[in-house]
């Protein structure tokens, strides 16, 4: 599988970079999603999303954390689609669901 970064996905990513979010645990559910570990993927509480954002999954990369780093970093999701051999890395949000599905990519 080859991973493909949307607009939206690079600008989210600056913006964590800024904040000095722990991006390893951003590279690790990564690799995670290209090496298909579902073990991984079940921690990270891999699901699909319904509605709107039918078609595309969430992960929470936090979620393999120490227990301090999961509970500030626990509103961190990455949403992502699958789309033949392609991984689309779609968006890199933090703050509550309400906010962050508020509106659909376009």
């Amino acid at each position: 599988m080859k991973p493909e970064r949307t607009t939206r996905f690079k600008r989210d990513f600056k913006k964590l970079k800024k904040k000095h979010y722990p991006l390893d645990l951003l590279y690790t559910a990564i690799q995670a999603l290209l090496n298909q570990n579902q073990a991984v993927l079940r921690q990270l509480n891999d699901h699909a999303l319904h509605g709107d954002w039918h078609g595309y999954r969430e992960l929470h990369p936090a979620r393999q954390a120490d227990a301090r780093t999961r509970k500030q970093f626990d509103g961190w999701i990455l949403i992502y689609t699958v789309s033949g051999d392609s991984l689309i890395l779609v968006l890199v949000a933090t703050g509550d669901h309400q906010t962050t599905f508020r509106t659909k990519l376009s």
